[in-house]
């Protein structure tokens, strides 16, 4: 049996009104406009969807980059060599294969302030993001933003085959040795195919 006192359905039981807020406060209260109560939490921002600041002028551009000032001190071919070894040994610790990739090459100075480097990978020259570092090291080191690095494949040459069976290495050394063929002829020698 339900005790009379705490019966809500209880037709005895005034309706009590919540108080009224002081005038100003808002705590607890939902406005007319709001979606929220000012007691409840922000809801979170899903990951993956992008956020856009208002506060930013229309005409400044996100990708938009600062404009460095021109820095035009002449090098030689000696500076350019000292700062790109004084590369190899500082990046070292951030990128051992890339260092160990450009330490042995050898940067030439160009016309029009161009550094040539002859690279022999093309995997090398892919990797962008250490050969702007690399160029951004360049340029602070030279005090000179006004040169371009251009690094170039060499053309190796492509080796023949290497011979694999007994009849090819034969045949290769007899192109070494002539003299094996008179021999080979002679004692009746011929290697299996």
């Amino acid at each position: 049996m339900i005790p009379p006192a705490a019966s809500a359905a209880s037709p005895a039981a005034p309706s009590v009104a919540p108080p009224k807020p002081e005038s100003g406060s808002t705590s607890g209260y939902q406005s007319a406009t709001a979606t929220r109560t000012v007691n409840e939490p922000k809801p979170s921002i899903p990951s993956g969807i992008r956020t856009m600041s208002i506060s930013r002028p229309a005409s400044q551009s996100v990708n938009q980059k600062a404009e460095q000032p021109i820095r035009n001190a002449p090098f030689t071919q000696d500076d350019l060599t000292n700062a790109w070894k004084s590369f190899c040994d500082y990046y070292s610790s951030v990128s051992q294969a890339f260092t160990n990739a450009v330490s042995g090459l050898k940067p030439e100075l160009g016309e029009d302030w161009t550094v040539r480097v002859k690279v022999n990978s093309k995997y090398t020259i892919s990797d962008k993001l250490n050969w702007n570092a690399l160029q951004e090291y360049l340029f602070d080191r030279l005090n000179n933003n006004q040169f371009k690095l251009v690094p170039e494949v060499t053309d190796t040459p492509v080796s023949p085959p290497q011979p694999f069976t007994d009849r090819e290495k034969f045949e290769k050394m007899k192109e070494d040795y002539p003299f094996l063929t008179q021999l080979s002829f002679d004692l009746e020698l011929e290697p299996e195919a």
